[in-house]
């Protein structure tokens, strides 16, 4: 019978384990099935009280406890290295599991070796939307190179963070344990996108998606993700855009696109987030509401300056306008529309954009 860790690095997150061990009974799994390891990265609150506490009620609960702080990230390698299972799943202390037969993926993952990993949808909970990511419209088995290339380069998609966040992923931790994968520091705020890229690229380039979602992840002041992506008052470019620019540089070039049409995929995302703004801002005024735009809107025009200057150092001319890009189009124009500030046969307005 196969053994699942779910790994759970912390640090100060006493307040959140209670709430978040009671969730992991959602996920249909007998004791003798999984352990639940907690990594504390030598917390200065009452985690390790919280921890004593949970372990008299809860069997195969193992704990971990760092001799000082080693970084958000190398807690995330510690639990690789501390892991038991032969399957893992990451689970950040701040999220929730929901309703979700992991037993169900495990026996595929045993009687599919060729798979890596299987996918699920995440809930993302923003302060201003809830959805489901990245909800394609058919679950199934995908090829890691066809499906990076229509995620980054057919123009009716723009999904580059296709490969969605850490906490969505049943890992083969074989794979992981074989090629010493690791999670990377310089990239703190996308690292968990190209591990899972590695990991799939290591394990036959194939995996599973399925439309269920096994986590809701909550966007709060209390993430690490809040002051790169939504705290205006703390603009970091290297923090927000070069996590971004190397994440994805790093995936599109493991599934053998061109640097030309990386680059053009860039410029092309970077002008949209910019567009949306700008609209954002005028259907806001219309509608009398809060200014409800992101840090990764306002400052995206930043980011297109810095892909035109890679093009120019590279010697890569992007010939192409944003009336190319339908998706661009498609997205802008419909909320104009039901705001009655464009009329449907108004063709002039998406060519202006």
């Amino acid at each position: 019978m196969s053994f699942t860790t779910i790994g759970i690095p912390t640090y100060n997150n006493a307040f959140n384990l209670n709430e978040l061990m009671h969730s992991i009974s959602l996920l249909g799994l007998e004791d003798q099935e999984f352990e639940i390891l907690i990594v504390d990265n030598a917390s200065t609150d009452n985690t390790i009280e919280v921890i004593k506490n949970l372990s008299n009620d809860i069997p195969n609960l193992r704990f971990y406890r760092n001799e000082e702080n080693i970084g958000r990230i190398q807690n995330w390698n510690k639990v690789i290295e501390q892991a038991k299972g032969d399957y893992l799943i990451l689970m950040n202390a701040n999220d929730r599991f929901v309703e979700f037969d992991v037993k169900t993926w495990i026996n595929y993952l045993d009687q599919n070796p060729e798979m890596s990993l299987v996918m699920s949808d995440i809930i993302n909970v923003y302060p201003l939307v809830t959805y489901s990511y990245p909800n394609w419209k058919e679950s199934g088995v995908f090829n890691f190179d066809t499906y990076i290339k229509e995620s980054f380069l057919n123009p009716d998609i723009l999904e580059f963070y296709s490969l969605g966040v850490l906490h969505q992923y049943i890992f083969r931790l074989d794979i992981i344990k074989k090629y010493y994968l690791k999670f990377d520091d310089l990239i703190p705020r996308t690292t968990d996108r190209l591990f899972a890229a590695q990991v799939i690229t290591k394990g036959n380039s194939k995996f599973f998606y399925t439309g269920k979602a096994m986590v809701k992840w909550v966007f709060n002041e209390n993430r690490f993700h809040f002051a790169n992506q939504q705290n205006l008052k703390n603009f970091d470019f290297n923090a927000l855009w070069l996590n971004e620019y190397k994440a994805n540089l790093a995936i599109t070039t493991l599934a053998g696109i061109s640097l030309k049409d990386f680059l053009k995929s860039q410029a092309m995302y970077a002008r949209y987030m910019y567009n949306a703004y700008q609209i954002k801002k005028l259907v806001d005024f219309v509608t009398r509401k809060t200014p409800s735009a992101e840090l990764e809107e306002i400052s995206a025009l930043a980011y297109y300056y810095y892909i035109k200057v890679q093009c120019d150092v590279n010697n890569i001319q992007l010939t192409f306008l944003d009336t190319d890009f339908p998706a661009l189009k498609k997205k802008i124009i419909k909320p104009l529309r039901r705001f009655k500030l464009v009329k449907k046969a108004d063709r002039s307005m998406a060519k202006a954009l």
